[in-house]
């Protein structure tokens, strides 16, 4: 190709009249309509391979290039001018764009002559990285802003300013390419200068990226993966922790963005619009922390990013809370394709991001240390997403280890899971295209960790701690992690885990809270033994010095041989014929009671009436228990109080008497419906009144006529009369009302019991579930049993009370949260809810009082 133009100008020439023009553009007040620019930039547009292809003209290169950036941003300056004035020349618009297509004609032919040659370092180019980035800055913040700053003018400019985002989007991507190219120089470190050169060309590249947020997402990706891609490349020249910390804080910031804006449009109507927003916010995030996984992993983090990226996995949880977890009774907004995209996708971008952090020494730490300042739920959350990189991780020791500085990361676990009751209660979380309760995910994910652990013993002694704990779903929870342990552990080593609870069962008191949790598990982890397992177990603890244990087994539903049963039996008799010798003192019927219990439920899981027919034995003992029955009860006194010890013996009583109604055998009924309505008469008892109901039903079911009609309708008055002062007593009453009716072969006895009062109306609400109003105020139940507290607790020590106040302040935060988040509950409810809050508010008060 010739050396001349088509406008018959030297090379040499079009550079020189570029040059001058630059430098009368940086005069004030330049009149650019006096200057013909079609002299400079056609002629331009043929020069870049004449200009670059030999050394010689490579200095003449940089300046020509450089001049163009100098035109542009004039250019730029004097529409600004322009269109503050309110005027809008369009040529000068033109001209902005010929200088990008200029721009780009350099470039790729730049880009083209890296081809076929050795590959040149960044510093070799000179000025062209820094000269490219500063016009890029410019055209994408001039075009950014253009809606605003055109005004009226701006439909006039639309079509130009649409090829000026499209070119200067061309000439970026061909940067992108001439940087991939470039030759990574290890000997750059020994010249810091050129080093500089690096690092400058970094923080132009994090300046485009803050121009062009909030732009087009596909532009945005673009600018980040340049930025990214420079920055992984020549990672070993961008030492700075200045540089890698501001690197990390802009991508935390634009995650954080997506994903609070993804949470916001899951919370509005979906339309096709938000459906949009939504998918592109949660893709935009999948790409965020997929970058910033890749880049933390090429810097050493120091304590502030590990603590500013700590803060962001919190971040993370909690918005995406509301697309990830359902309310109970609330509908879900969302289709399962969009929440696959956050449950799916995004959470699996997230874990690639804890695999690699989970074994930062520094994030480990923070997790497991003692903050009461993070949110528990979101903390929760992260706990349960850490359990499977946990058991890829080289240093899973350190999360199952407790040091002064942190817990382990099975009693951090144990430590949230009060601080998230209402939760538990009321939360389904969307997880891998599933939707299960929150408790369930908890469960299995803690199984999946203990596994983890290389200190199985340690587990252990956490599983215990919180199986005694008085929180009802810590107790729960640990047990049902270790049923799933005893399930995959050796049957024999799952033996000796049953044996060594034993004595603890035992050794605990009979009136024990604590007790039950232990209790419950005894029994289900019996029906995982093995059969030999299971005899020797039997065989090795007899009923009479190991009631606990038995009543735990019996009441696991396992059928035991009639030898056991028969056994059962004969001690009853010798325990109550003893029990009776001496007094009948009620301090000493815990044994009476527990072998009860046991006898009912080995009576009762058991096909006793097949039983019956084949072992004569076993009907003899039942019988000799039936006659001592009859005669414990007829000697019963009907005037003592009805504490928790005879609450209990008449529970049990009554419970086995029923049964062996049922098994036919004869029993005085006047007799028992006489005591029983004596007993509730002088001193109802919530507990009892359920084995009343029980025990009429059962008498209607057998058509018993052993009790007159005017008895049964007398003992049920008083049964509903009680069970309205309480209203769990009051469900289960009039589910067994509601069994009564349909038995009774006389309806009208239906109306008799309930003749006289609103009864009726109450056992109509039941049947037809339409909730009803308590009697008993909230300001009376303060006043009966809130002062009470109050005395106990100031005659306590400080501790006990400092303990008390964090429990009912836990009470406190749940039934606000209940109150707020159960959308379908009536207004008498919530008023209920907030009465509660300003008794509890009264007892906060009153504590703080005492303290003082």
């Amino acid at each position: 190709m010739s050396q001349k133009s088509t406008y018959g100008s030297s090379v040499s020439e079009t550079v020189k009249n570029l040059h001058d023009f630059a430098k009368l553009c940086l005069q004030e007040n330049f009149d650019y309509e006096s200057f013909n620019l079609s002299i400079c930039l056609q002629p331009a547009k043929e020069l870049p391979l004449h200009i670059i292809k030999t050394s010689s003209n490579q200095e003449t290169a940089y300046v020509f290039y450089q001049d163009l950036e100098t035109v542009f941003q004039c250019f730029l300056k004097s529409l600004d001018k322009q269109l503050m004035e309110g005027t809008l020349k369009v040529e000068l618009l033109k001209n902005c764009v010929n200088v990008v297509d200029v721009f780009y004609l350099f470039l790729k032919t730049l880009v083209g002559l890296q081809e076929g040659v050795s590959a040149l370092g960044l510093p070799h180019y000179k000025c062209i990285p820094i000269v490219t980035l500063d016009l890029l800055k410019a055209s994408y913040l001039h075009c950014k802003n253009s809606e605003s700053a055109y005004g009226d003018n701006f439909s006039t400019a639309t079509e130009l300013l649409q090829s000026l985002y499209q070119k200067t989007f061309m000439v970026q991507k061909l940067f992108s390419l001439f940087l991939n190219k470039l030759f990574l120089d290890q000997n750059v470190k020994a010249k810091p200068e050129e080093m500089e050169v690096y690092q400058n060309v970094c923080i132009k590249l994090m300046d485009i990226t803050s121009v062009v947020n909030g732009m087009d997402c596909n532009l945005v990706a673009v600018t980040w993966k340049v930025l990214l891609s420079f920055a992984t490349k020549f990672q070993p020249f961008l030492k700075s922790p200045d540089q890698v910390e501001l690197i990390v804080d802009k991508l935390i910031c634009e995650l954080k963005h997506h994903l609070k804006n993804a949470a916001g449009v899951a919370q509005q109507a979906l339309n096709e619009h938000t459906t949009k927003e939504f998918t592109v916010s949660c893709r935009m995030a999948c790409f965020f922390i997929e970058g910033l996984t890749k880049f933390i992993q090429l810097y050493n983090l120091n304590q502030t990013m590990v603590a500013r990226l700590t803060e962001l996995v919190y971040c993370v949880f909690e918005d995406t809370l509301p697309i990830l977890s359902t309310k109970e009774g609330e509908v879900v907004k969302l289709n399962p394709k969009l929440r696959n995209l956050v449950s799916f996708h995004f959470m699996g971008e997230m874990e690639k991001f804890l695999n690699f952090f989970v074994d930062c020494d520094l994030f480990r730490k923070q997790v497991l240390c003692q903050d009461t300042s993070t949110k528990p739920l979101p903390k929760l959350l992260l706990l349960l997403n850490l359990v499977r990189p946990i058991n890829c991780s080289q240093h899973v020791l350190s999360w199952f280890e407790s040091t002064n500085e942190k817990l382990s990361i099975i009693r951090t676990f144990f430590d949230i899971i009060p601080q998230v009751y209402t939760e538990l209660c009321i939360l389904s979380i969307h997880i891998n295209k599933d939707t299960r309760p929150l408790y369930e995910v908890v469960a299995s994910r803690l199984s999946a960790c203990v596994l983890a652990s290389p200190s199985f013993h340690q587990v252990e002694v956490e599983l215990l701690d919180n199986l005694l704990c008085p929180h009802p779903y810590n107790s729960m929870l640990a047990a049902d992690v270790w049923c799933f342990i005893a399930r995959l552990i050796p049957p024999d080593e799952s033996c000796q885990q049953f044996k060594s609870l034993v004595p603890l069962l035992n050794k605990l008191p009979h009136y024990c809270a604590t007790k039950v949790p232990l209790f419950v598990l005894v029994g289900r982890l019996f029906s995982f033994l093995l059969p030999h397992h299971q005899e020797e177990i039997v065989s090795t603890y007899s009923l009479k010095s190991n009631f606990a244990l038995w009543e735990s087994l019996s009441s696991s539903g396992h059928q035991f041989p009639a030898p056991i049963m028969i056994d059962s039996c004969q001690t009853c008799v010798t325990l109550i014929d003893g029990w009776v010798g001496n007094g009948g003192c009620l301090g000493d019927s815990c044994d009476v009671v527990s072998c009860l219990n046991i006898t009912h439920n080995l009576l009762q899981s058991s096909n006793i009436t097949d039983e019956l027919h084949k072992n004569l034995s076993l009907k003899q003992s039942l019988s000799l228990l039936n006659e001592t029955l009859q005669s414990l009860w007829s000697i019963l006194p009907t005037n003592v109080q009805v504490g928790e010890t005879m609450t209990e013996l008449l529970q049990q009583l009554l419970r086995i008497s029923t049964l062996f109604i049922k098994l036919i055998f004869n029993f005085n009924l006047s007799l028992i419906t006489c005591k029983v309505i004596s007993y509730l008469q002088n001193h109802p008892n919530a507990v009892l009144i359920c084995e009343v109901a029980k025990f009429l039903v059962t008498l209607e079911s057998l058509g018993s006529k052993m009790v007159d009609n005017e008895t049964k309708i007398k003992l049920w008055k008083q049964v509903i009369c009680d069970a309205t002062k309480n209203w769990l007593s009051y469900h289960k009453v009039f589910n067994e009302m509601e069994l009564f009716s349909r038995l009774t072969r006389n309806p009208s006895n239906i109306n008799l019991i309930c003749a006289g009062s609103n009864n009726l109306e109450l056992l109509k609400s039941h049947l037809q579930r339409i909730p009803v109003e308590s009697n008993t105020s909230i300001p009376c139940i303060y006043d009966k049993h809130g002062l009470k507290l109050l005395e106990i607790l100031k005659s306590n020590t400080s501790e006990n009370r400092d303990q008390f106040t964090k429990c009912l302040q836990q009470v406190f935060i749940s039934i606000q949260m209940l109150k707020d988040c159960k959308l379908n509950m009536s207004n008498q409810n919530k008023e209920t809810l907030q009465n509660s809050l300003e008794v509890l508010n009264k007892i906060f008060t009153a504590l703080t009082t005492a303290s003082d």
